[in-house]
This record gives structure tokens, sequence and C-alpha cells, in this order.
């Protein structure tokens, strides 16, 4: 078991073994997080440093083209999060295993032309372009903007675009995955 400890961001993570009698550990804001295996922790990690990435990618889609459906970065990140579950239907192991494995940070220094950031970038544009869709698709109807954001029905919806795009690249669904070198 590993207890991960993280207050400010990576500069602040920490993993270490547990001492003896330890269960849990605190994080912000005084919430207790239960011990996690090295398995778990590893795979939140993977999906921390994939969001991460993906973050520069949103904030410089969103600044350039000032697309009112890019305003909420919490949205941004489910709606990629629905992308690489797509990308991985029907193969939940090797889902996890890559996950697990991007815990590894080695691969963010290869740059943009590193096969892990290509595939981010391509899984980041890919959610974008559906996150607009379904905004544009929206204010057709006459929703307010506000709404559009509040709404459970808007991340149904996401999903919805995301099912029916995907047959479109279902063919290469394995650029839409994270490859071992």
């Amino acid at each position: 078991m590993v207890l991960m400890t993280c207050t400010a961001g990576p500069a602040t993570c920490s993993t270490r073994p547990p001492k003896a009698g330890t269960r849990s550990s605190s994080a912000q804001g005084g919430e207790v997080l239960p011990a996690l295996t090295n398995e778990m922790f590893q795979k939140y990690a993977g999906i921390w440093f994939i969001c991460n990435k993906a973050r520069d990618l949103w904030k410089e889609e969103s600044r350039k083209t000032k697309h009112s459906a890019l305003e909420r970065r919490w949205m941004f990140y489910y709606t990629l999060g629905c992308v690489i579950r797509k990308a991985y239907e029907n193969s939940d192991d090797q889902y996890q295993a890559d996950l697990r494995r991007l815990s590894k940070p080695a691969w963010m220094n290869e740059g943009p032309d590193g096969t892990i950031q290509k595939v981010i970038s391509r899984q980041s544009r890919f959610a974008m372009q559906s996150m607009k869709q379904v905004y544009e698709e929206n204010a057709k109807t006459g929703t307010s903007h506000r709404n559009w954001f509040r709404s459970p029905a808007t991340l149904e919806a996401i999903k919805n675009r995301l099912n029916d795009s995907w047959i479109i690249v279902e063919e290469h669904a394995a650029d839409y995955r994270f490859r071992p070198k």
C-alpha cells in the first residue's frame, strides 16, 4: 500500500510506505483519503499527468478561439475522459495498464512530437470539437449560456455527440490510445 499526500500540486505530492497502524492521509481541506494501493496511485497519477498536459492545449484553444463552450475546464476534462474511455472501449485491462504506465512522467519530456503527447493532442481536439458542436446546437434552441453549463443534459448531449462522431474515427481507434514505445 502507498499513501498519497498532495497539498498544492505535483511539487508537493509524495508517496511513502504507510507506517504501522496508518490507514489514511489528510488532503487539502482536511478530508481523509484512504490508503491507496500502488496500482491505484499509479492510475490516478497517470490521469493527473494527462490532465496537466491537456490543460495547456485547452488554455491555448480557449484563448485562441474564445469559444463559449470552452469556458469551463472541468467540462473539458469530463469530455476528454469520455474520449479516452471510448478509445479503450472493450479494452479495460489495457486502459488501466496504460494509465498506470503514464504515472512515470518521462514521456512529458519528449515534447509535442512525443507519441503520448500527440495522442493527448488528438484526444483533446476531438473533445473540444465535440463540446463546440453541442454548444452551437444548444444555442439554436435558445438555452442560455449559464444554463448550458448547469444542465445535466449537457453532459449527456456531449457523450452522445462523442458516440455519434466516433463512428467516423472508429477504424483509427488505436490512434486515440496511449501506445507503449
